[in-house]
């Protein structure tokens, strides 16, 4: 399956989810950081190794599950998003976390069993 631009636009109301191994995808679209009411992101089982910074533009990002990626490390400004409830990033290679402690006490329920370091 092709995931084109307009289907993003379509799908940028409050949710997106482009999951599965046809999608393939290996760069989240720009496109998805243009929309900071976006609630809910699900990339899972795809190719993508990085989360860009502007993942800090989602200022309404409740829920973001990206497990069976390529992930090794997150950005620093994933820590910036005050409204993230969920966090599922099984079935990555990320190591550890270097994020603000108080990022770690608002993630309630993290899919994760990664140790919050402080920066």
């Amino acid at each position: 399956m092709f995931v084109t631009t307009t289907l993003l636009q379509v799908a940028l109301l409050e949710d997106v989810s482009v999951r599965g191994d046809a999608c393939g995808l290996e760069d989240i679209p720009d496109e998805i950081f243009q929309k900071s009411s976006l609630r809910e992101l699900v990339l899972s089982k795809n190719a993508i190794a990085i989360i860009p910074a502007a993942i800090a533009r989602l200022s309404s990002l409740r829920v973001l599950r990206m497990d069976r990626n390529l992930l090794t490390h997150l950005p620093p400004e994933i820590g910036q998003l005050s409204a993230l409830a969920s966090l599922d990033l099984s079935g990555n290679k990320v190591r550890g976390m270097r994020l603000a402690p108080c990022f770690c006490l608002f993630v309630e329920n993290p899919r994760f069993s990664i140790p919050c370091v402080s920066l």
